[in-house]
């Protein structure tokens, strides 16, 4: 089964998690707070946590999981977050998709 994980924090990464839970493809969703969990709610194929995790625990999780992608659905003013994601991903080498708001 294809594997994504998903850092969401806006409206975007919600449907997407709620898109791919749907076509069958397992998601894990992260969001920084309880509350962002809570809109996203839960789906079969979903994983959902609610940690702010630091680069180094971000690496950590994609070398256990072996995801096959890694979407950064967070929100733009985020930066620092984004910059974990990728850094996470450059040294896993793990494919990296940002999805942005036009």
């Amino acid at each position: 089964m294809y594997k994504v994980f998903l850092f969401a924090g806006t409206t975007e990464g919600r449907e997407l998690a709620e898109f791919l839970s749907r076509a069958g493809v397992e998601v894990f969703v992260f969001t920084a707070t309880e509350y962002g969990k809570s809109l996203i709610g839960e789906a079969e194929h979903m994983v959902l946590s609610p940690e702010r995790l630091s680069a180094e625990e971000m690496e950590e999780q994609i070398r256990i999981q072996k995801p096959d992608l890694v979407v950064d659905a967070t929100h733009p003013y985020a930066e620092l977050v984004t910059e974990n994601i990728r850094s996470a991903c450059i040294h896993t080498h793990t494919e990296l998709i940002r999805l942005v708001r036009d």
